[in-house]
């Protein structure tokens, strides 16, 4: 019985290192909102364990401008992108997209989302949810910092 235990930890094992990925980045997930017309920047912070050419790809987005798409970086290195957000042409609403990361043919997806408020603003509601609660199951609390 204990030969098989150990038999099927060791694939599990193998099988979740040879998926981690040779990057980090500082966010989950970046959020942007301004008032019509107006603008904001946001940095984004990539830490590379073995170093290697990097692309940057922002995936249906208007209005944003990365500050570079393809560098390089030295193992144990990182680089600090900085992400601009322009609304200017942009109605009022709310737009969903990503940056796209690669590495040696390894990527990772940054959910973006920017939110244009027009300049009369009726109800306004902000409502941020720990990351701790990506998952909640039927009935069970959440916790929120509503503005």
């Amino acid at each position: 019985m204990k030969k098989k235990a150990v038999i099927l930890v060791l694939p599990v094992l193998f099988i979740s290192l040879a998926f981690a990925l040779n990057f980090q980045t500082d966010n989950m997930l970046i959020k942007m909102g301004v008032f019509s017309g107006g603008s904001m920047s946001k940095t984004l912070t990539i830490t590379s364990d073995v170093g290697g050419e990097f692309t940057l790809e922002p995936i249906n987005l208007m209005g944003i401008d990365l500050t570079e798409i393809n560098f390089s970086l030295k193992p144990g290195e990182s680089k600090k992108i900085a992400i601009n957000f322009d609304s200017s042409g942009i109605g009022p609403g709310v737009q969903v997209g990503g940056i796209e990361i690669k590495n040696s043919g390894e990527g990772r997806y940054i959910p973006v989302v920017t939110e244009v408020e027009s300049s009369e603003i009726l109800f306004d509601l902000t409502i941020d949810i720990p990351s701790n609660y990506l998952e909640v199951q039927p009935g069970a609390e959440l916790d929120a910092d509503i503005n």
